[in-house]
């Protein structure tokens, strides 16, 4: 790393955590200009592409498609047009026009990047899983439910392949979520299969979505009529979330939907304890007034009523 870089960065921590969108921009736009003074192409890819970025971020697409056409150029006289170094900048200039509403050019992009990484003599695998994953989302977004699951399934390929075995499960759901929209239910139970697998192999460690990701199969289960399934996995869950976050409102809700997993199975004295536990929660958080609290009450005397009769 040189000089230039090194200040670069010392800077960039501060300015990061200080300023403004206005600053911050501002900040990048110095940085690149004396960087083209400089003639030093590394610091002003590095500042122009997290400028890009920025735009991006905004909802500036118009602008961030522009200083990528210049990282671009600046990359295909450098580098070429053949290296990680270009297939990396148009996984983000896709990204963008994504974003911007250019979805069939955006999909021709990631095409594009991906070809250069796996025509590599050492794939990079961790990017082609990436790329995947957003020629998946990219396809979702047009309502093309088949080929989004196909994307998803090459990413989930590459995930493993690249040691991102922690990001399994969250996937299998969204890919049981997907086949369930293009109508195909043993790939949709297939994925929710795996997607426990992987959960449980994983059950010890805090992972991002995790948590989320469970209450999901919790819904597909319980929408299929699988409740036995749905309460053990919302359970799971539950165990989850009081572990690393505590008993908070994701937790709450979770006791909600187990209720009704275990009311379908017929425990209704269960289903009562997790709904109890659900309102009890919701009180301390929003007050005995709230409409969720009002919302789970009536659930509540509605179960209490039915557990009358049955005794």
């Amino acid at each position: 790393m040189d000089n230039l870089m090194k200040e670069y960065y010392q800077q960039r921590t501060r300015a990061i955590r200080q300023s403004s969108p206005k600053e911050w921009e501002a900040f990048l736009l110095d940085w690149q200009q004396k960087a083209r003074e400089q003639e030093n192409q590394g610091v002003w890819l590095e500042v122009s592409h997290e400028l890009g970025l920025f735009y991006r971020s905004l909802g500036q697409y118009d602008k961030s498609i522009e200083v990528f056409a210049q990282v671009g150029q600046c990359i295909g006289s450098r580098f070429g047009k053949n290296g990680p170094e270009y297939a990396a900048l148009l996984n983000n200039l896709a990204g963008t026009h994504r974003l911007a509403g250019n979805k069939k050019y955006a999909i021709r992009l990631f095409q594009d990047a991906l070809a250069i990484y796996q025509a590599q003599r050492q794939t990079n695998t961790s990017a082609c899983a990436s790329i995947y994953g957003n020629l998946s989302q990219t396809e979702q977004e047009l309502g093309e439910w088949e080929q989004a699951a196909e994307y998803l399934e090459k990413c989930l390929q590459y995930l493993r392949l690249s040691g991102r075995v922690e990001e399994l499960g969250p996937g299998y759901h969204n890919l049981a979520l997907l086949y369930r929209k293009a109508g195909q239910p043993e790939k949709t139970q297939a994925c929710i299969d795996k997607a426990l697998a992987e959960f449980q192999a994983h059950s010890g460690e805090e992972i991002s979505h995790y948590a989320e990701a469970l209450n999901g199969l919790g819904g597909l289960l319980y929408e299929t009529h699988q409740y036995e399934r749905a309460a053990q996995v919302y359970e799971q869950a539950a165990e989850y979330i009081a572990r690393f976050y505590g008993k908070n409102h994701e937790y709450a809700v979770n006791r909600q939907h187990q209720a009704w997993a275990l009311r379908g199975m017929g425990n209704l004295q269960k289903a009562y304890q997790a709904l109890w536990e659900a309102e009890t929660i919701c009180a301390k958080l929003y007050g005995s007034q709230n409409e969720r609290v009002r919302a789970v009450q009536d659930e509540l005397r509605q179960l209490s009523r039915m557990i009358a009769k049955t005794s």
